[in-house]
């Protein structure tokens, strides 16, 4: 699977460390956006409603490892890298089966790289 643009705008921005938990904080309200948008009380009836469960379900539990594994943890190497954006590519990619979803995640990430860097959305 070819890696979608805008996670390689994610490996490539240099952000400072404010910025970069700035951007993680917002990758996580599109992830719990998400998860409420799917949520039992929100799903549709019928076949639309198993997608819904099925995405709800995946979500919650590629939220739990944004917030484990992208954040460098305090016991890391002192020149470890403090955030791991290439575990976003691998929860982008957990939801390949969900296209619909991998494509409102993947949305959601541009918007926060664009929000938090100041560029103006693009579409790619």
């Amino acid at each position: 699977m070819n890696d979608h643009p805008i996670i390689e705008k994610l490996r490539q921005a240099a952000l400072p460390p404010e910025q970069q938990e700035r951007l993680l904080r917002l990758i996580a309200v599109t992830f719990k956006g998400a998860i409420d948008d799917r949520s039992p009380k929100n799903r549709p009836p019928g076949k639309a409603g198993l997608r819904a469960e099925k995405g709800y379900y995946r979500l919650l539990y590629l939220e739990g490892v944004l917030h484990d594994h992208v954040r460098s943890h305090e016991e890391a190497e002192p020149d470890a890298p403090l955030y791991y954006w290439d575990t976003v590519l691998d929860l982008v990619r957990q939801l390949a089966d969900i296209p619909e979803l991998r494509s409102e995640i993947l949305s959601g990430i541009e918007t926060a790289l664009d929000e938090t860097t100041g560029r103006t959305q693009t579409t790619g």
